[in-house]
């Protein structure tokens, strides 16, 4: 239901930075009024919250020296974005600082 807080079902080997991955999509749904499913119709709203999701893990594993795991984080998110019509274009357009940032660190 807009405008309230839902649940998060997650399987039980997720691992603890899954876990605050979908965490961080939750304080990013509460910070803006709890928009559910809503954020998936506005690009600019799902791009964000799966940039500092997937930025949290990918700054995990760099401070575990697995670069190797970053990269796969990485591939998930281009991926993730490229599976969505328009979201991979406008995230290397509007965030072409933070898709710098993020490719940097995985590199």
């Amino acid at each position: 239901m807009p405008g309230v807080p839902g649940q998060i079902i997650m399987h039980e080997d997720i691992s603890i930075y899954a876990f605050n991955h979908e965490m961080k999509h939750m304080r990013y749904d509460e910070a803006h009024g709890w928009l559910g499913f809503r954020s998936f119709r506005n690009p600019v709203h799902l791009i964000t919250s799966e940039l500092e999701a997937y930025n949290y893990e990918v700054d995990a594993a760099l401070s575990h020296g697995r670069k190797d795991v970053a990269r796969k984080l990485y591939k998930a998110f281009e991926k993730d974005m490229k599976e969505r019509p328009g979201h991979w274009s406008l995230f290397k357009k509007e965030f072409k600082a933070d898709y710098e940032m993020l490719l940097k660190k995985v590199m």
